[in-house]
Formats: C-alpha cells, sequence, structure tokens
C-alpha cells in the first residue's frame, strides 16, 4: 500500500508540473506575443518599400501557390489559398465527423 501511495504521489506531481509548465508556458507566449506584435508592426513601418518591391517582384508566384489545389484530411480538394476556410465549413465538419466515427466502429 505503501508503494501505491509513492506511485501516486509521483503521477500527480508530474501532472502538477505539466500544468504549471503549460501555464508558464502561455504567460510567456503571451508576453513575447505582444512585444513580437510591436516589433514586426515597427519593422513593417520601417521596410515599408521592400514589403512592396517583393510584393509586386513575387506577385505571380504567390497567387499561383494560393490557386494550387491539395487534398483536405476529409477528402476534398480545395486551393490552398482557401483551406482555413473550408476547415471552418459544415462540410468539412461533417465529413470529419463521419471519419472519425467509421474509425471508431472499425476499431
Amino acid at each position: 500500500m505503501n508503494n501505491d501511495d509513492e506511485i501516486f504521489k509521483q503521477k500527480r506531481s508530474v501532472r502538477n508540473h505539466k500544468y504549471r509548465t503549460k501555464i508558464l508556458a502561455s504567460d510567456k507566449a503571451e508576453d513575447f506575443l505582444k512585444k513580437n506584435k510591436e516589433v514586426c508592426k515597427k519593422w513593417r513601418d520601417e521596410n515599408k518599400e521592400k514589403v512592396q518591391a517583393y510584393r509586386d517582384a513575387n506577385q505571380a508566384r504567390v497567387l499561383a501557390r494560393a490557386k494550387e489545389k491539395v487534398e483536405c484530411e476529409c477528402g476534398a480538394s480545395v486551393s490552398r489559398g482557401c483551406v482555413s476556410r473550408h476547415r471552418d465549413s459544415k462540410f468539412h465538419k461533417l465529413h470529419m465527423l463521419e471519419k472519425s466515427r467509421a474509425e471508431e466502429n472499425n476499431n
């Protein structure tokens, strides 16, 4: 019984440590994102000409990549530029639900 109590305490300690680590990481991430947002905005303001020149020079390549068709995990063929919008659609959610149910039935 004593050994079981020690194992339980160790497991609980590990869970608490993971939870605390996640909290600390999220706090650091929030601070980093705030600071990084300001730095990025400052850089964009300072380099407007460079950014615009890059966009103009690579517009055809960027548009070609956005129009490229990719296969979604639900099985639909979607252009690369619309993948995030597709993942929010009812179609995607319904097919992913059906897929997960089919996997549960197979297992």
